[in-house]
């Protein structure tokens, strides 16, 4: 029966919670409303360029070509050759230095003999400068073409001959304008099937890209093959105003000479016109024109420039030849071939009578040491010693 009892009957109830005292004040819970849960919460920026000015679209153009100005790298303008002016007798220092600073600052001043001055500048603005205005000045000087102004000859090979009258065409089409186009004439034993492909001679402009042009495989729809000229002038050059060598008249200014007397006029402007006078040189003064091949100004000329070329090949294979240890002058081949006494394993065999290949093999080298052990006197170092014996015993190693 028992379990059929409650607990209610046995156990008190909980008794209710009376309501909740008003007489207390509580501070009620603060909920956002839904909107302004979701609303992001602002983050303060600042801009530190602000007190920079706004650039117009106009300038954008500017700054982006200055940019690729600077980033682009500039090429060398290479060696400035010298200017070389001709010294009058009334002349000072200071008179050649005025002279100089009307075109340029950036000069250096060499005096030579027969009243020659060398003028060095330093970019090739002021050289074009410097010899512009002795040019308007009339002065007398010489100089040599720079890098620059230097137009650049290529052969091209594989063209017919009908289409040397295009080719200029055909060249400006790929970028390569005004160039002047000759077809060469090689030697009659050179000529053999060079009629219908005749080598053609092309001269570009200065400032061209030459590299470029050598590597142009097709022309007109034929293959060619372009190569740079070589120049054969084994006679050097002469110049055609004043007579004199080593530079060209282009870049000459000195007085002209006449190639068939010595009078100071241009040679068309020559009076003598029969051939019955022989001419006479304005260098050496001997019977034969000033071109003559056989001068003797022009052979020392050309000893000269040989001279130097053989200076510098010489300094050049000094520069890449390698350093060969000598003892007393002799080269350490030398010196170990001449005391060279090393006996071979078949005639170690002979001497001792034995046929084991090993035991004679130690027995040659034994005897190599025992015949090279005198040298070890004359050996300053232990480097010494170590290829005296590499150099004998090398081949048992």
């Amino acid at each position: 029966m028992e379990r059929f009892i409650t607990r209610s009957n046995s156990v008190g109830k909980r008794p209710l919670e009376g309501p909740v005292d008003t007489s207390e004040w509580k501070i009620p819970k603060f909920t956002l409303p839904a909107a302004e849960q979701n609303k992001p919460i602002p983050v303060k920026t600042s801009n530190q360029f602000s007190v920079l000015r706004s650039v117009k679209p106009q300038e954008t153009d500017v700054f982006a070509a200055r940019l690729k100005a600077a980033s682009t790298p500039k090429r060398k303008s290479g060696h400035i050759p010298p200017i070389i002016l001709q010294m009058k007798p009334e002349w000072t220092h200071d008179t050649i230095k005025n002279l100089v600073l009307k075109h340029t600052k950036n000069f250096d001043l060499q005096y030579r003999s027969n009243n020659k001055i060398v003028i060095s500048c330093y970019s090739p603005e002021s050289h074009q400068a410097v010899k512009e205005g002795f040019q308007a000045n009339d002065l007398a000087f010489h100089t040599f073409p720079r890098k620059d102004e230097k137009s650049y000859k290529a052969v091209i090979f594989g063209l017919p001959a009908y289409t040397e009258d295009s080719l200029a065409e055909e060249l400006e089409i790929l970028g390569f304008k005004d160039a002047k186009l000759r077809r060469m004439k090689l030697p009659a034993d050179n000529n053999k099937g060079n009629d219908f492909c005749p080598p053609i001679l092309a001269q570009l402009p200065a400032g061209s890209d030459f590299s470029k042009f050598l590597k142009i495989r097709y022309i007109s729809n034929c293959v060619v093959q372009i190569q740079k000229y070589q120049a054969k002038n084994p006679f050097g050059t002469q110049c055609f105003r004043c007579q004199g060598f080593g530079h060209s008249s282009r870049n000459c200014n000195l007085s002209p000479r006449c190639v068939k007397c010595i009078e100071s006029h241009p040679t068309s402007e020559c009076p003598k016109k029969d051939r019955t006078r022989p001419a006479q040189c304005c260098n050496c003064k001997g019977d034969h024109p000033a071109n003559f091949r056989q001068c003797i100004e022009r052979q020392k000329y050309l000893k000269l420039i040989q001279a130097r070329q053989d200076q510098i090949k010489a300094t050049r294979e000094a520069k890449i030849s390698p350093k060969i240890r000598n003892v007393d002058g002799r080269s350490w081949n030398s010196v170990v071939a001449a005391n060279k006494t090393e006996l071979s394993t078949t005639e170690a065999q002979s001497q001792i009578g034995t046929e084991d290949q090993t035991t004679a093999d130690m027995l040659a080298i034994l005897m190599t040491i025992k015949s090279i052990k005198k040298q070890f006197v004359t050996c300053n170092s232990m480097m010494d010693k170590v290829i005296l014996i590499l150099t004998h015993l090398g081949k048992y190693v």
